[in-house]
């Protein structure tokens, strides 16, 4: 062993036996043991306010209920302007490729001790994506998504309830819903969300057109 390396491991060895002196004192070991619960306790809660945080942005699924319509204007074959209208009028616009249009959504379903008290379920929408009627294509081109909402600060509520052990006797977090319908130019659907999952329905000719020829 060479000087160099024998000074750190000999300043390493009496750090050691320092420490070992020192957890070895009266009292010193609850203090550690202390200061571990504290960072643990710390840990959780700050796991608890993220989660909190993150459950913030589901809405309460009370019962079958119009979330937003869809409407659709051809730019050129398979690429479309879509508009999202919220019941409140507010509006986003995407651009997708493809012939047919889906919507996902995350549910989270308490189980039947916590719903029986009035635990109602959770809904969040994640994504709009564009797909091709024909496989062959689908798998040759580029998928086209917009994300709807995302986890705040990073944290993934979701993900996690999916692993955490004994969840499952609470709370379903492995329920997972879209629907999909035909793009086509002027046409229109209401998409509403139950206890069933995500609906959507063509409230316009040009929609209930484009839903009779797809089928």
């Amino acid at each position: 062993m060479s000087l160099y390396s024998l000074v750190p491991v000999t300043v390493a060895a009496l750090l050691l036996l320092l420490s070992v002196r020192l957890l070895l004192k009266p009292g010193m070991v609850a203090a550690v043991l202390r200061a571990i619960a504290a960072l643990l306790l710390l840990a959780a809660s700050l796991a608890l306010f993220l989660a909190g945080y993150d459950l913030n942005s589901y809405r309460t699924l009370l019962r079958e209920q119009a979330l937003l319509t869809v409407e659709f204007q051809e730019l050129r074959p398979q690429h479309y302007r879509v508009a999202l209208v919220q019941g409140d009028g507010s509006e986003q616009r995407y651009n997708l490729q493809g012939d047919e249009w889906q919507l996902d959504a995350r549910i989270l379903r308490w189980r039947s001790g916590l719903a029986r008290v009035g635990m109602e379920p959770l809904y969040r929408l994640e994504r709009l994506s564009g797909r091709y009627s024909n496989i062959q294509q689908q798998v040759r081109s580029l998928p086209t998504a917009v994300p709807l909402s995302e986890a705040p600060a990073g944290f993934d509520t979701w993900s996690l309830l999916k692993r955490a052990p004994g969840i499952s006797e609470w709370l379903d977090a492995q329920y997972g819903s879209a629907t999909f319908l035909p793009m086509a130019d002027g046409a229109r659907y209401e998409v509403a969300l139950g206890y069933g999952g995500l609906l959507a329905r063509p409230v316009n000719a040009r929609a209930e057109e484009a839903v009779a020829l797809w089928r």
